[in-house]
């Protein structure tokens, strides 16, 4: 999924017995691209709603954005526009191989993935003073907390990366 409720997201996946199917094929270490929502449910929890339990693919929590004010202008939430991309290491050989840092992507979304450890984190971007997570990865697990099918020639090149993985 790309947009909806953390909660009513996990708990369909529940529904349909696909949680575990989703967990065994990304210990096969086979790509996997969860991209907006179906990145934060890659995450153990998100306080969306209350808290509720996520696939745990990738270790950490899902927490919401505050409204707060820089320089006299008021973030708003939801994070709607065009953000620049920050690489936090190497891109060698991901879904971002090829791409210039600082590409403005499409994000759309009131709360953002904080993984446990910071060596998931692939890019990140801001929101005012807020660091968030933009791209995420474990193993060959992949989460872009923006839309890369909405994002011009260079989102769908990451989609591109992504399928010759």
């Amino acid at each position: 999924p790309g947009v909806g409720a953390f909660k009513d997201g996990v708990e369909e996946l529940y529904k349909r017995d696909l949680v575990r199917g989703i967990q065994a094929y990304c210990k096969e270490g086979k790509p996997f691209l969860g991209i907006c929502l179906g990145m934060q449910m890659m995450l153990g929890e998100s306080e969306e709603f209350g808290l509720t339990k996520g696939l745990g693919l990738i270790p950490g929590r899902v927490v919401r954005i505050k409204n707060i004010s820089v320089e006299g202008k008021e973030q708003k939430v939801p994070h709607v526009g065009w953000n620049e991309l920050y690489y936090t290491r190497s891109v060698e050989g991901t879904i971002l191989h090829g791409i210039t840092e600082k590409v403005k992507m499409y994000f759309v979304h009131s709360y953002f993935a904080v993984p446990e450890d910071e060596s998931y984190r692939l890019a990140d971007t801001y929101y005012g003073k807020w660091r968030l997570s933009a791209v995420i990865k474990k193993g060959n697990c992949y989460g872009t907390q923006f839309h890369p099918e909405k994002s011009g020639e260079m989102g769908l090149k990451i989609i591109q990366n992504f399928v010759k993985l």
